[in-house]
């Protein structure tokens, strides 16, 4: 069972859709494309800063457990 409520995934996924928008258009993912690593760091760095990245890590192991 989530220990995320309804009303919280609904604001972590109007949060994300809004990063994403911000910041995954087509010319911020062809950019990416071609980085040596393949993948926008700031873009994970955003995305671990919002919490979004520990989503399906258990809590006993430091996540969100969602």
């Amino acid at each position: 069972m989530s220990i995320i409520s309804t009303e919280e995934r609904a604001a972590m996924r109007d949060s994300f859709a809004r990063l994403l928008a911000e910041h995954s258009d087509e010319d911020h993912v062809r950019n990416a494309m071609v980085m040596e690593d393949g993948y926008d760091h700031d873009l994970w760095r955003l995305m671990s800063d919002m919490g979004l990245l520990g989503l399906i890590i258990d809590p006993k192991h430091g996540g969100i457990g969602g």
